[in-house]
Formats: structure tokens, sequence, C-alpha cells
């Protein structure tokens, strides 16, 4: 049996089994054939070519770089998109499932999309079919739990890797979540194991945001067009390069910062007030390396949830520790 976390983002899709772990970007394109193959640079020397149901996509980079044409799944009916399908069949290529095996997986979903988790469900299960660059390779999904996405940085911080409880402080007290993802900041409140309906939302702010208004910035000062993951990886590496000179984004990053922070701070407010009956709030996604120690200094009990070091793999690693315990042999969480 195949165990996987999987978290298919509205900016990357992520997926974690056992030691394993994969992120790329989730966009697929058409694939159309390459004229030339570098053999100076290995890791641009190839794009895989994945196919299903007929069609042929690039998948993550390999679209950004190649596809004319792109896909992502930004609107809510990703649930129901050919996307889904395609990105699902590469990340569980890439962490090396075997051809025939049995998966089940553990995904979730934006609090107030919390709805959709049945037909989330449909669209994953079952016999998946597809070719990578030709070769046919098919899984089947045998079941699949949907939890809120931030509960899976909440699964990081109180489950270790074989699935038991090793934070039972966590587990047993009123903890907070706060996962500032590209598209939505999703907020979920946890008493005892038991999730809050009425400490729990989302709002359709979070990098994206962000990255919009860096965007227009760096347009109008330089007249350079810039999609979200190409202000993602200057965010990153703290620079854009303009003719071959590099410009400092860090003003620009604060910039943007401060104007979407007054609606994340607002609206944990609205759920949890001045916090002081929390225990902890945990502080995931993407946006934590960019937003933490804002949250921190409203909320000086802030922990953060670091998946492999990466506070952007958190929920993912979350998913498959609980994966591990719901489909193994420790049952359900006391």
């Amino acid at each position: 049996m195949f165990v996987s976390g999987l978290d298919i983002g509205y900016g990357y899709t992520k997926a974690v089994s056992g030691e394993k772990n994969t992120i790329f970007p989730s966009v697929i394109g058409d694939a159309p054939e390459i004229a030339y193959h570098s053999d100076l640079v290995s890791s641009r020397g190839h794009c895989t070519k994945y196919t299903v149901d007929s069609k042929s996509w690039f998948v993550g980079d390999d679209a950004l770089l190649q596809s004319k044409q792109q896909v992502s799944p930004f609107a809510r009916e990703r649930v129901d998109s050919e996307t889904l399908d395609v990105l699902l069949c590469a990340a569980l290529n890439a962490l090396g499932v075997g051809s025939g095996e049995q998966v089940v997986l553990v995904t979730g979903l934006p609090v107030s999309w919390y709805t959709d988790r049945p037909r989330l469900a449909k669209r994953l299960l079952g016999h998946k079919l597809f070719q990578v660059d030709g070769e046919w390779r098919h899984f089947h999904v045998h079941d699949v739990a949907v939890v809120p996405q931030p509960f899976g940085a909440f699964f990081r911080s109180i489950l270790g890797p074989a699935g038991h409880i090793v934070n039972s402080l966590l587990a047993r007290g009123r903890v907070a979540v706060v996962d500032v993802g590209m598209y939505t900041t999703d907020y979920a409140l946890s008493d005892g194991l038991t999730y809050v309906e009425k400490g729990s939302g989302s709002i359709p702010l979070a990098m994206s945001s962000v990255y919009d208004l860096m965007a227009r910035e760096i347009k109008q000062q330089w007249g350079l067009e810039m999609s979200p993951h190409q202000v993602d990886r200057a965010c990153r590496s703290g620079e854009i390069r303009i003719r071959g000179q590099s410009h400092a984004v860090q003003q620009l990053l604060e910039s943007a910062l401060d104007q979407v922070w007054d609606s994340l701070q607002g609206k944990a407010f609205e759920l949890w007030g001045d916090g002081l009956d929390l225990d902890a709030v945990v502080v995931a996604g993407g946006g934590a390396a960019y937003f933490g120690s804002r949250l921190e200094a409203m909320y000086p009990q802030v922990t953060r949830a670091n998946g492999n070091g990466d506070p952007g793999l958190a929920n993912c690693e979350g998913f498959y520790r609980y994966a591990v315990r719901k489909f193994g042999s420790y049952g359900k969480l006391p």
C-alpha cells in the first residue's frame, strides 16, 4: 500500500510519502516537440511529457518554460478539472509510486470550500492510467480522506512520522492555525482535537495578492511584466534582473506585505480576538516566512510548522502523518 499526503495548491503541488517529497508549480501546458536539447545543463536537457486521457502535457517548471498555453487550478472548479488529474499523476510519479500499486491519500481543501470534499474525493479515487514519455503507468487510489487545509500543519505539529502523538499538550489544547497559501489564507481552530467551526474560515488574500501588488510596481518602474511564479522566485532570491542589472526587491516586498497584512490580521482578530485563551497559534504555508514575524507580534504564542525545514511543506507532511495513522495500525486520534 502506497501512503501519501497530497496538497494540490493554487501555487504549488506538494506530495510526501515516507522520506520522499516533491514540490513543483501547479501549472500544466501544451507539450510541443523540443527541437534541441543541450547536453550542457542536465536539468534543462529534457522535459517530461505526461499523457492523460489522450492529451499530452508538460508539468510544473517545464510548462512555465516551454508551454505557450498554460493552465493552473485557480478556480474553485479545480476539483472537477483535468488539471487535477495531471497534477496527481505527476506528483505520485515523482514520489516513485509503483505501477499497479494501491494508493491511500490524505489531502485538504480551503476551509470556506470544505463542503466540496465529496467531489474532490470522488475525483481522486479510482484507477489512474497515464504515460510518462510514452511509457504506460497506472495506479489505483483506494481511499481518500479530505481534511480542512490548515489541519495539515496542525497534524504536522502533533504527530510523529509514524503517526503517533508526539505533542500531547498541543493535541489537548486550544490551538489556532494560520495557513498563508498562494491564493487563500485559511484559519482553523482546534479545541482538544475538535474542529471549531465558528473559529475557522478563509479569506481570498494571500501571497498572490502580495505578488500582484509587486508585479504592478515592477511594471510601472521598469516596464517588465512578471507572473506570480516569477515574482515568487524574485522574492526568494531578493532581486530581479533588468537588462542584465540586478535590482533589489525587498522594499517592494515590504510595501506589498503592509497592504495585505491589514486583512490577514483583521480576520484573525475577528475569529480569535487577542488570543488570550489560545495555547498556541501554528503558522504555516508558503507565506509563513513573510507574515510569521507579524503574527508573532500579534500572538506571542506563535509556533511555526516547518515541513522538512520548509513551512510550505508543513501541511503536506501533516497530511502524510495523518494518513499513516488513519490507514495504518494506529486508528483514530483519541
